[in-house]
């Protein structure tokens, strides 16, 4: 068996450095390759020192099973030649699966190593990582690493020469994909990338924390996802068991730290010496720094969520979400139904110049309006028409990038109107709930909740019934139907839209100190965004 798995590792890792179009962008899509920035890794080495058990004359092992250009652990040497106590010798192990930038890398250590009041033994090789010696495991004091951020199956056919390479390809990413599930069963749920394509970086994770010793330390950078999507809940619960989080800082995609890629990414300090010592989550965002504490009241929050790790908030506003997260979630309300409608692969070949039923794509939507601009008409006799086209119904915008003012946008429309899968659908038989959901999803409050759970581009039907959902009361329905009734009328109307954001925070049961919380955290300028 191990035959044959090393056999796979050394044939996809072949490939992946030299089997297709090797443009730059390729060469780093495939191998996920994209290199930590000189702030993230100051602050992520100055965190593990700081949490560091360093001995005078000890002997330290520290890896880095990914090291890229060498980059990590050359500014650990840095800082660890600058400290008061001093090892007796450093072992470093370094591994990559590209050879030209191992050798980059072990000038780089060989270099930082140079000058160190101790000495430093450098062992770097040619390697995959996710296939090494499992005898290995629990032997290094330090992990610092930036694993791969890309999955099995990055490429597409026009990456490769020719057709039977790209199926080469497809053959040895799904064996891969399997000595990598085996091995890695920690790893649940890897699959976001869609066709079985595995996520690397979660991997990357898994083997980085296997190698640390007990009483070891590992601080690792990942893609921002990992603290809160549903993917890496398991990962995440098996992470937390294990080892006590010291820190976690996050960075915004809108800070472009990592070239060529616009990416929000996290680092994690992650030590295994558990204690009750708290560590503190902070968010370095474009126009401030916020942080908040990992105490008691968090975790009790975590654990019944997923073991989320919120990223961009502030004390006051992580004390909102542990009270809001008690609530009964969007997915409870058993008479109201999320999904989508019609699929829009080709949906050209299935318009026509005039219908009943009007055709509305994502773009078309935003907050209680629906753009005119374009109109389109779904063909009923080419294809037939669901169920809740007949109806009205609440829809919102599937496509909202992490980086947008505002995430959730939906607005209603009648019956005759036929959604494509870039919207998400919500129907009701009770107008007035069907009104009511629309106030709430629009809202502040849904909105302030709702990013705790939004982690990528993507407002699915599935991250909406996570979220906080009121219980709300026949007076409050009537009024929140009249309310959104009237905004529809006239989106414009800042007092209506004033009105419901009020209204929903009565439904949350919220203090008007809580709402402003809330509004603050989605609308930092003061206004009710409605509109990008």
């Amino acid at each position: 068996m191990l035959e044959v798995e090393s056999g796979v590792s050394r044939d996809y890792c072949a490939f992946m450095t030299s089997g297709f179009d090797c443009t730059p962008r390729n060469r780093s899509k495939a191998i996920g390759q994209f290199l930590t920035p000189k702030q993230v890794y100051d602050a992520m080495i100055g965190d593990i020192m700081q949490n560091f058990d360093l001995r005078q004359d000890s002997v330290i092992n520290v890896i880095d099973p990914f090291c890229g250009d060498g980059r990590l652990i050359a500014a650990f040497l840095t800082v660890l030649a600058t400290a008061n106590n001093h090892p007796k010798e450093v072992v470093v192990t370094a591994w990559d699966i590209d050879e030209a930038i191992i050798n980059a890398a072990t000038e780089t250590i060989c270099e930082a190593a140079t000058d160190a009041p101790f000495e430093v033994v450098v062992n770097t090789q040619v390697m995959d990582a996710f296939d090494c010696d499992q005898a290995l495991y629990g032997s290094f004091d330090i992990c610092v690493t930036n694993p791969p951020w890309s999955s099995t199956k990055s490429l597409k056919a026009n990456a490769f020469a020719t057709k039977d390479e790209y199926e080469a390809y497809q053959t040895l990413t799904n064996a891969y994909g399997r000595l990598l599930t085996e091995r890695y069963p920690e790893v649940k749920g890897g699959k976001s990338f869609g066709a079985g394509a595995l996520n690397l970086s979660r991997f990357g994770l898994a083997l980085a924390l296997r190698l640390v010793k007990e009483s070891g330390i590992c601080g690792i950078v990942m893609p921002s996802s990992l603290a809160a999507d549903t993917s890496s809940a398991v990962l995440r619960r098996s992470m937390l068991d294990h080892f006590s989080l010291r820190s976690l800082h996050y960075y915004p995609a809108e800070l472009k730290l990592f070239a060529g890629a616009d990416q929000a990414a996290i680092y994690l300090v992650l030590d295994a010496n558990r204690n009750d010592k708290p560590g503190r989550v902070v968010s370095h965002l474009k126009s401030k720094t916020v942080d908040y504490a990992l105490d008691d009241h968090f975790w009790n929050y975590s654990l019944t969520n997923g073991w989320i790790i919120p990223v961009g908030y502030k004390e006051e506003e992580i004390r909102l979400i542990e009270k809001l997260s008690l609530m009964p979630t969007l997915g409870s309300c058993g008479d109201i139904t999320l999904g989508r409608e019609v699929d829009e692969t080709r949906i050209s070949e299935r318009l026509c110049d005039r219908s009943p039923y009007r055709f509305v794509k994502g773009f078309m939507v935003t907050c209680y309006r629906l753009s005119d601009n374009e109109k389109w008409y779904y063909d009923d006799s080419k294809s037939p028409i669901p169920p809740s086209a007949m109806s009205e119904k609440v829809v919102w915008r599937d496509v909202s990038r992490v980086s947008q003012k505002k995430r959730v946008k939906a607005t209603l429309l009648s019956s005759g109107h036929v959604a494509g899968n870039s919207l998400g659908v919500a129907t009701c038989t009770d107008p007035k709930k069907l009104r009511a959901l629309l106030g709430v999803l629009n809202s502040s409050v849904f909105e302030f909740m709702a990013r705790t759970v939004l982690t990528t581009n993507h407002v699915s039907s599935g991250m909406l019934k996570r979220v906080p959902y009121p219980n709300l009361s026949d007076d409050l329905l009537e009024k929140m139907s009249v309310v959104v009734d009237e905004i529809l009328a006239d989106p414009s109307d800042s007092s209506m839209l004033a009105l419901i954001d009020d209204l929903v925070a009565e439904a949350y049961d919220l203090s008007p100190d809580e709402l402003g919380v809330a509004q603050e955290a989605v609308n930092p300028d003061g206004q009710l965004v409605m509109e990008l």
